[in-house]
């Protein structure tokens, strides 16, 4: 081919590729807003009572336990096990036995209806073999929010990233954990620290945070873009995995023997509630008014303290407007978030380097945690009773495009769980001072950057800018 006729082809195909990035891209451009309307709808107060409630809670933070509690849940079930997650990995010790717990329940006649995102189908399940065993299992149905569809470029951005499991209309668990090692266990060589809220329904109540939630998983599992898990072609492989599903669940007993202590009292471990209530951004997959954002924003200005655990802090100009606003009229507020030496996301990182001083000059203390985990949890804490903990972290695609979950729970006594978690992690960080310098805490971790970490964040500081509304 003549070189003239080269260039014209590759011209052609990066003019196509940029409309395919534009085509992905620019539906989420817009700053969406939350409506009048939807604003007044909300009232903070709605969010406490006087009372004490049906609902009972306890906070779990340690990543063994977290494991202990999700095969004990499952292996109580006697009737429905309702699982949503962004994303679970079956070739991780955690996502095997995940897999292995929910098919022991599924034999017993106890109904799976499982629900992940369409990106961890793509990257990881559709050709699993462990996954495509479960999917055979009787009383299993798997749905996959907003599927991969590359001939559809408008839909491919948006994700369902909110976590939580219900076990027969009675107890669920609700958090930032992915089913897999970094947030589930022990094994693995690196973990992150996270948190979940346990609660237990002790009795019918109309309104029910239970039933909110249950209602939600309705939402994304009827969603029009929400269709079932595609199964391929059964093979050898397929087959094996199938028959490990049941041989293997005499040893998940044996190795985790806490989660079926049947003496173990779940509702022993929980405190009293006075209101638990969900908040949601919308579960269709798109472009969306920053609804939760704007009532969390809400509920912390309507304390006179707040601390806030993210992992990042990834805000665009509304975002950092709303933040100056909220910090204004609290009489103190706190940020913690990771140290760039020492946080997972490695753009979450390289965008914090770019966007510090901005951060440093919001209103609030900011303080940089560094320890043996990476941070990945997302909580409020107002006042001495409000605690917020869910999936959503601070940056715009949490609070424009992905699908979020965040519990608000009243009960002074589960506040003094998460308060005494924050002070663990605020003397495992160093605090920004005034003048930019730093004053370190007794448990924080020095960590240097290697020269390949160096280098890759320069590289991503540069890129940042240009992706940040969108990572």
């Amino acid at each position: 081919m003549p070189k003239k006729g080269v260039r014209i082809m590759l011209f052609v195909v990066i003019f196509l590729l940029i409309l395919y990035l534009l085509a992905i891209c620019l539906p989420y451009v817009p700053y969406k807003a939350v409506s009048k309307k939807a604003r007044a709808a909300f009232d903070p107060t709605d969010c406490y009572s006087e009372t004490v409630g049906r609902e009972r809670a306890d906070l779990l933070f340690d990543n063994q336990e977290a494991l202990e509690m999700h095969l004990r849940l499952i292996d109580r079930a006697e009737k429905k096990i309702t699982v949503a997650t962004y994303q679970i990995s079956p070739d991780t010790t955690a996502g095997r036995a995940y897999l292995v717990a929910l098919s022991a329940a599924a034999a017993r006649g106890v109904q799976i209806d499982f629900l992940t995102d369409g990106r961890n189908e793509w990257l990881s399940l559709r050709k699993n073999p462990l996954m495509q065993a479960f999917s055979r299992q009787k009383n299993v149905t798997i749905s996959i929010y907003n599927p991969v569809d590359f001939l559809h470029p408008t839909t491919l951005m948006a994700a369902q990233h909110a976590k939580f499991l219900i076990i027969d209309d009675q107890y669920y668990l609700l958090g930032g954990r992915n089913l897999n090692d970094l947030f589930l266990g022990t094994a693995g060589p690196r973990h992150n620290q996270d948190a979940e809220i346990f609660v237990v329904e002790t009795g019918e109540a109309k309104g029910s945070s239970l039933r909110e939630l249950e209602s939600f998983f309705k939402e994304l599992k009827t969603d029009v873009r929400t269709r079932p898990f595609r199964q391929t072609k059964e093979s050898a492989a397929i087959r094996k995995e199938e028959k490990a599903l049941h041989s293997e669940q005499a040893a998940l007993r044996k190795k985790y023997p806490a989660a079926y202590e049947k003496q173990y009292d779940l509702l022993k471990q929980t405190v009293p509630t006075n209101k638990i209530t969900l908040l949601k951004t919308a579960a269709t997959p798109e472009n969306k008014p920053p609804l939760l954002w704007d009532q969390l924003n809400t509920l912390a200005a309507s304390g006179k303290q707040v601390k806030i655990i993210t992992p990042y802090l990834m805000c665009g100009q509304p975002m950092y407007r709303d933040l100056e606003q909220l910090f204004s009229k609290t009489e103190k507020a706190a940020i913690l978030t990771n140290a760039p030496e020492s946080g997972a996301n490695l753009l979450g990182c390289s965008d914090y380097l770019n966007q510090k001083e901005r951060i440093w000059s919001l209103g609030a203390q900011v303080n940089e945690y560094s320890n043996q985990k990476s941070l990945h949890m997302k909580a409020y804490l107002i006042d001495d009773r409000l605690s917020i903990v869910g999936s959503s972290n601070m940056d715009m695609r949490s609070v424009y495009i992905d699908t979020e979950l965040m519990a608000a729970v009243d009960s002074p006594a589960l506040f003094q769980k998460l308060e005494k978690e924050y002070d663990q992690m605020y003397t495992a960080s160093r605090t920004v001072q005034k003048d930019g310098t730093y004053k370190v805490h007794a448990d924080f971790q020095e960590k240097e950057l290697s020269t390949g970490r160096k280098i890759l964040y320069t590289f991503l500081r540069i890129i940042s800018p240009l992706i940040r509304r969108f990572i």
